[in-house]
């Protein structure tokens, strides 16, 4: 089997596991997969079973709890280098945002200092 084939097969394991049913999530757990390797992304998802059985992880505010696709995102950009970042999480350009504005689609937040 190709690797592309593996880390398709990986990814969507992953988007399955956490219950990523949105395309832009699904396609970001790709470029995670594609750039971290199918090993990293797994291990990854372990801690985030391991954090959900602890009874999940908290929004930064406090008040709600965070998704298990949000903290695999969160997991995957705190053990990354900022090539990795950028790879996975890229900036979409100012027309793409303006386009994405026009249409009422979501807009990513900017990325914080913490991360």
């Amino acid at each position: 089997m190709h690797r592309e084939g593996e880390e398709a097969t990986a990814a969507t394991h992953i988007a399955t596991r956490l219950g990523a049913v949105g395309r832009r999530q699904q396609e970001e757990i790709v470029r995670v997969v594609e750039t971290l390797g199918e090993e990293r992304a797994n291990t990854l998802l372990a801690e985030v079973t391991r954090i959900e059985a602890r009874g999940g992880r908290k929004t930064a505010d406090g008040t709600r709890r965070q998704t298990p696709t949000a903290v695999f995102f969160a997991l995957a950009r705190s053990g990354a280098s900022p090539a990795e970042k950028a790879r996975m999480f890229p900036r979409p350009s100012k027309n793409e945002r303006a386009r994405r504005k026009e249409a009422g689609e979501d807009i990513p937040a900017e990325p914080s200092a913490a991360t």
